[in-house]
């Protein structure tokens, strides 16, 4: 039954993802929802009746958040709701589901409409992240609660970890990088809008941070003051090397 729905050859990619991220799907009509773009989706219309990924990931965002705060609740016990919300912040921003989306080689396995393939869909980061909050969501549809804390602790490892460090995280990367460049530099930096990109409901923003002439960092965001954050984080990476 599934295969006369989804067909053969999509299901031999499915399980090529389910192998790559290491959870294997019950129900595979969620996972190819999951991945499944709105544009696709509508040039379907008529053919079959396909659900795309913008209900899942609506709900995967909230699954992510509960998991998340669950995690940091139960681990920094001596630590306050301001801290563990910076925390919190690092571990969903737009930058490191970005990050973690590409890792997981999503793009490969979208379902895009003509028109979005042509303009490059498959790279662009907003569907990336989309992407990964519905995958996330159908784990836990598909795998309940258990399954998807399991799922988000397993990718998202590494920046967890980081927050064991005793250098944890700072969101506020721009005022860190205000006070370097004003002790070392003696004046602050700048920050320029390079494009955005992308639907009103959804855009992505790319900013550049500039010291005089020379561009020192660039980033992107969902706004405009997350691109600006990641622009900051770069070049206080930059100026540390």
């Amino acid at each position: 039954m599934i295969t006369r729905i989804i067909g053969r050859a999509r299901i031999k990619q499915l399980k090529a993802f389910e192998k790559l991220i290491n959870c294997r799907f019950r129900k595979k009509e969620l996972l190819n929802a999951a991945l499944t773009h709105k544009s696709y989706a509508f040039e379907c219309r008529g053919k079959q009746n396909l659900e795309w990924n913008e209900r899942l990931e609506f709900f995967g965002d909230s699954v992510l958040g509960l998991v998340v705060s669950e995690y940091l609740y139960r681990k920094f016990k001596n630590i306050q709701e301001g801290e563990l919300s910076k925390f919190k912040s690092h571990i969903v921003c737009a930058d490191t589901m970005a990050k973690i989306a590409v890792k997981l080689k999503i793009g490969d396995f979208l379902l895009l409409g003509r028109g979005e393939e042509r303009y490059g869909g498959r790279n662009q980061l907003s569907n990336l992240s989309c992407a990964l909050e519905a995958v996330i969501g159908a784990v836990y549809l598909d795998r309940n609660l258990k399954g998807a804390e399991k799922f988000i602790l397993n990718v998202f490892g590494s920046d967890i970890a980081d927050l064991s460090k005793e250098d944890r995280p700072n969101k506020d990367y721009k005022s860190a990088l205000q006070e370097k460049s004003l002790k070392r530099f003696g004046h602050i930096p700048r920050y320029e809008l390079i494009s955005q990109d992308g639907p009103e409901h959804k855009k992505e923003f790319v900013v550049s941070v500039r010291l005089d002439s020379d561009v020192i960092g660039k980033g992107w965001g969902l706004n405009k003051k997350n691109a600006e954050q990641m622009a900051a984080k770069e070049a206080l990476e930059k100026l540390k090397a």
